[in-house]
C-alpha cells in the first residue's frame, strides 16, 4: 500500500468536484468524518465556512492518495478503518475530511481530502515537514497490521504489468490501451523526443527503462518509440477514435478481467496476462 501526501489548493468546490464526481459512476463517497453532507457540493459548502472561519490559513486543503496494490482484497469495512487510521495518524483527527474511492481504472485508489484547519483545537495548521516520512511509516503498519502487499512488492507487480504488456503487444495503441485499464501512463520528453517513464496515476510511482531488464534494449526502443506515440497523440488530437479507453466498452472490460482474474497470490507479484 503507497501514502501519497500533498498540501496545498484554496479552490474547495473544484478540488471535491474532482474527487466525487467522476464520469459514468466511476467515484463513489467511502468514509467522511464531522461533515453532515455527502455529496461533494454540500460538503465543499460546509469546508468553506471553516475557511471563511480561517483566514489566516494559507494552505487549507490536504490530499492524500491510498493506494492499495491489485493483490489486495478490501471490503468496504477494511476501507473505512483504513481510511480513518490513516487520517488521525496524519493528525486530522479534528479537521473535516471525505474520502472518495475511484474506479477509473482496474486498480481502486482512494482520494482523501482534508481541511488542515482543526474544529477546535488551537493549532490549526499541521506542520507538513515530515509528512511525507509520517505517511510512509503508516503505510508499513497498516500493511503488517492488515496484511497487506507491502510497497516494495506493489511496485514490483506493476514492472511485471508493464513487461507483459510489452512483449505482448507490438502496436503504440494496444500498448496505451492495456497499460491505461491499470492506471499507467507513458510519459515523453517533447523536446528530446525520446520516452521518459511510466507513471502509475493512482499513486505517482514511476518507472524508467532500467526497471525492465528482461526486455532487450532494441525491443524497448521499438515499442516505445516517441514517433510512433507522437503521431498517436496527433491522431487523437484531431478525434481519431483508435485510442480508446473507456470502461463502459463491455467486451474490452470482460477480456481485462479474465486476463487479471489469473492472479496467483502464492508468487506475489506474478500478474499472468
Amino acid at each position: 500500500m503507497r501514502i501519497k501526501v500533498e498540501y496545498g489548493g484554496s479552490n474547495i468546490p473544484k478540488s471535491l468536484d474532482y474527487a466525487g464526481n467522476k464520469e459514468n459512476n466511476q467515484s463513489r463517497l467511502v468514509w467522511k468524518q464531522h461533515l453532515f453532507h455527502s455529496d461533494p457540493e454540500g460538503i465543499a459548502q460546509e469546508m468553506q465556512m471553516i475557511q471563511k472561519s480561517k483566514p489566516n490559513v494559507s494552505k487549507p486543503l490536504i490530499f492524500i492518495k491510498i493506494s492499495p496494490s491489485p493483490l489486495d482484497e478490501i471490503d468496504d469495512q477494511l476501507v473505512k478503518k483504513i481510511c480513518k487510521e490513516v487520517c488521525h495518524e496524519m493528525g486530522y483527527r479534528d479537521s473535516q475530511a471525505a474520502v472518495w474511492e475511484h474506479n477509473d481504472s482496474l486498480v481502486k485508489h482512494y482520494h482523501m481530502i482534508c481541511m488542515t484547519a482543526g474544529l477546535t483545537k488551537k493549532r490549526e495548521v499541521i506542520n507538513e515537514q515530515y509528512s511525507g516520512i509520517h505517511a510512509n511509516k503508516l503505510s508499513d503498519s497498516l500493511e503488517q497490521r492488515y496484511s497487506l502487499v507491502p510497497a516494495k512488492d506493489q511496485e514490483n507487480q506493476y514492472v511485471k504489468i508493464i513487461s507483459d504488456v510489452l512483449l505482448e503487444n507490438d502496436n503504440a495503441t494496444d500498448i496505451r490501451n492495456q497499460l491505461l485499464r491499470f492506471g499507467i501512463e507513458m510519459k515523453f520528453d517533447k523536446k528530446k523526443k525520446r520516452f521518459k517513464y511510466f507513471r502509475n496515476k493512482s499513486n505517482g510511482a514511476s518507472f524508467g527503462t532500467g526497471s525492465f531488464k528482461q526486455i532487450d534494449t532494441n525491443t524497448l526502443k521499438r515499442k516505445l518509440s516517441y514517433e510512433q506515440h507522437h503521431q498517436l497523440d496527433q491522431s487523437s488530437n484531431k478525434g481519431d477514435t483508435r485510442l480508446s479507453i473507456s470502461r463502459d466498452s463491455e467486451v474490452d472490460q470482460n477480456n481485462t478481467k479474465s486476463r487479471t482474474s489469473n492472479i496467483d497470490k502464492s508468487e506475489g507479484s506474478s500478474i499472468e496476462f
